[in-house]
């Protein structure tokens, strides 16, 4: 599967979370995260996603960690066709995502190693 979390749309930064399944090509909608981000860097350790730094919505610069379970993650995910435009932020969604840290600098874009 290919995650996707955050980013922008052309005018919004997003709080979404999508999955594609590789074998079937078909997208779905996660648990989205607990704000929009831009340009964060994404790291996988064991069965843990973290996303680090990044803009957050109001155009500052965060240092935050977030994490949830790939598991958990992959469990949240509602079907969508492929060529649906997806939602900035699901209402409905409770967010599986949590804050674990604050990083000792800004982040973007940077690599991560687990």
């Amino acid at each position: 599967s290919l995650i996707v979390a955050g980013g922008r749309d052309g005018s919004n930064r997003l709080a979404t979370v999508e999955v594609l399944d590789m074998d079937v090509r078909q997208w779905s909608i996660a648990s989205s995260l607990t704000r929009p981000l831009t340009d964060a860097t994404i790291s996988i350790c064991g069965e843990r996603l973290y996303m680090l730094g990044g803009w957050d919505q109001t155009g500052h610069w965060t240092r935050s960690v977030l994490s949830c379970s790939i598991p958990e993650l992959l469990q949240s995910c509602q079907s969508q066709p492929l060529a649906v435009k997806l939602p900035t932020a699901p209402a409905n969604k409770t967010t599986i995502w949590q804050q674990v840290a604050d990083a000792p600098h800004y982040y973007s874009s940077c690599a991560t190693l687990c």
